[in-house]
């Protein structure tokens, strides 16, 4: 899977982006069979690999009521030599909606044992945005919802969609700035976005209209809210020399898209995934952490106030140490929300967990 460039605005001054991936030039390809993406992209990144397209092996069947999203197949294969820096294309074992679509339509196929949330869960391109909640709360198991760029009144029922959801899971006549699958702006693919990560991108349909809708593209969405792929909290240590963004959990994804920091000092907006290698920075893999310092060397015998895999480092004039006076999160969940993270006192080691 491509990962777009959402925005990880931490806004800060006179920043030198330090990637702290493997730099052997050659490489001996992790064993990643049996981990989920988020595990995997860990492993990789801890060797100075990187995660690449995702593809599914087969539907979920809808009388799994456990289905395992396990990775099943992975290229390059274990053991074999790449170059720092290469990605390894995974195959996870199910998915659980099929996108069904021609110019004219759009259909998102339940194909799980469960309900689908919709709640913050999106299609876009760099120019439409279409939000899914226009199609209410959920999708019911085996069950699908529509959008037409017309207005129709018999609306076409794809095979694998049992029922077409009632009320409003048929959208008519959508505006065209919401119009993601069609390729009126000469873009090739368009974006699936579940709370921030991004689940999937597919090509844009590749017919005006057809009897059938010609184009499929399989993905996995999580089924409640919040995704349970993904942690509940924003994690932060920090002292008067350092400070982490930190995932502390075992198999569950950090997303930080669209997330603002707001110090008190002079502030510049940077992103930390403008830097080569390319990692994918809109979200933290489990253990993973961004680190910030004034470079400031550990005195001899000194434990680091974070036991993590820095992926990358960002290094910071002492002036500009945005967190020493406290700070302000914006963009989590909560929209509605500001979260604010204490001051650094006497030099001591603090904690903000801003739940998302």
């Amino acid at each position: 899977m491509s990962f777009s460039s959402k925005i990880l605005a931490l806004l800060l001054l006179l920043t030198t982006f330090i990637p702290l991936h493997a730099q052997d030039a050659i490489i001996n390809v992790p064993d990643i069979s049996g981990l989920s993406a988020a595990q995997a992209t860990a492993e990789l990144n801890r060797v100075g690999l990187f995660l690449g397209t995702i593809t599914y092996d087969a539907p979920v069947s809808a009388n799994d009521d456990n289905p395992d999203y396990s990775i099943i197949g992975q290229s390059p294969s274990a053991n074999e030599t790449v170059a720092s820096g290469s990605t390894v294309d995974v195959t996870l074992r199910y998915y659980n909606v099929l996108l069904r679509y021609d110019g004219n339509e759009f259909h998102l196929i339940n194909l799980s044992s469960v309900d689908i949330a919709l709640q913050n869960l999106y299609f876009e391109t760099d120019n439409r945005r279409f939000e899914a909640r226009q199609w209410g709360e959920t999708v019911r198991t085996g069950f699908c919802v529509q959008a037409w760029t017309i207005f129709v009144n018999n609306f076409y029922e794809p095979p694998e969609c049992g029922f077409v959801q009632g009320g409003v899971g048929v959208l008519r006549n959508i505006p065209t700035n919401q119009q993601f699958w069609d390729n009126n702006d000469d873009v090739e693919t368009f974006r699936i976005v579940q709370n921030g990560m991004l689940r999937g991108e597919c090509a844009i349909a590749s017919d005006a209209a057809e009897d059938i809708p010609q184009d499929t593209c399989a993905i996995w969405l999580a089924s409640n809210q919040p995704p349970e792929d993904v942690t509940e909290y924003l994690y932060f240590v920090y002292d008067s020399h350092y400070f982490y963004v930190q995932n502390r959990s075992a198999n569950q994804w950090m997303p930080l898209a669209a997330i603002d920091i707001e110090g008190t000092r002079s502030l510049v907006e940077n992103r930390f995934f403008d830097f080569e290698p390319r990692a994918n920075l809109d979200f933290l893999a489990p253990q993973q952490c961004l680190q910030i310092t004034d470079g400031t060397p550990l005195a001899e015998g000194t434990v680091p106030i974070v036991d993590c895999d820095v992926i990358v480092q960002a290094t910071y004039s002492s002036a500009d140490r945005f967190w020493l006076d406290g700070f302000t999160i914006n963009g989590t969940l909560d929209v509605s929300a500001l979260r604010d993270c204490p001051s650094v006192i006497n030099d001591e080691v603090s904690v903000c967990l801003v739940p998302r």
